[in-house]
């Protein structure tokens, strides 16, 4: 069974993290979350790096769920 945290009651918009993502402006600045530097590049794309992977995702959403679900793997 998954453990839930709070933002999965009061939403995504309201966890530091997904702030932080929509922060981001393509082709700018990256962000360090935990282990992973986050962009968004030029085409509006976020990618995800550390030092083994660098994923690419099209949504903040997506990114979102890709970092919150890598996060709960590594607990």
């Amino acid at each position: 069974m998954e453990q839930s945290s709070m933002f999965d009651f009061f939403g995504a918009d309201s966890d530091p993290v997904y702030k932080e993502l929509n922060k981001l402006v393509p082709g700018e600045e990256s962000i360090q979350i935990g282990e992973y530097k986050v962009s968004k590049n030029k085409f509006g794309l976020y990618e995800i790096e550390t030092a083994e992977i660098h994923d690419c995702v099209d949504t903040i959403e997506n990114c979102y769920s890709y970092l919150c679900g890598s996060m709960r793997a590594e607990k």
